[in-house]
């Protein structure tokens, strides 16, 4: 009878652990999903339903923003002073840029001008 008591209890507390795993790794605790060596974009604009996710962008002088075309079809990133132009970025595509200098940078989609963004580089 002892043996069975303590198979039982042996399970019991594998059980108890092993729902104690399940509910740490739904929750996300300490679990990452990204590959080894993969950080998350930072300074990254995403074009998506015919817009700039964000609009404004506040980014350190020094530091490169990247445009994503999330959407179904082709986009431009093209500054209104024209310090830069992705040319046209198909679905899938990204554009980076390193802004070398202080100031406030408008951009648009010369493909759908109503499609706006701005960068502020401080």
């Amino acid at each position: 009878m002892k043996n069975h008591f303590d198979t039982s209890t042996a399970i019991r507390r594998m059980l108890i652990v092993s729902l104690f795993l399940i509910a740490l790794l739904m929750s996300g605790f300490g679990i990452s999903c990204q590959p080894q060596g993969s950080t998350p974009q930072q300074n990254e604009v995403v074009i998506k339903g015919f817009a700039f996710n964000p609009a404004t962008i506040n980014v350190s002088v020094g530091s490169t923003v990247t445009w994503s075309n999330q959407d179904s079809v082709t986009h431009t990133v093209t500054a209104l002073n024209k310090t830069f132009d992705s040319g046209n970025l198909p679905p899938g595509g990204t554009f980076n840029y390193t802004f070398e200098e202080k100031g406030t940078f408008e951009y648009s989609c010369t493909i759908h001008p109503t499609m706006e963004g701005k960068v502020v580089v401080g």
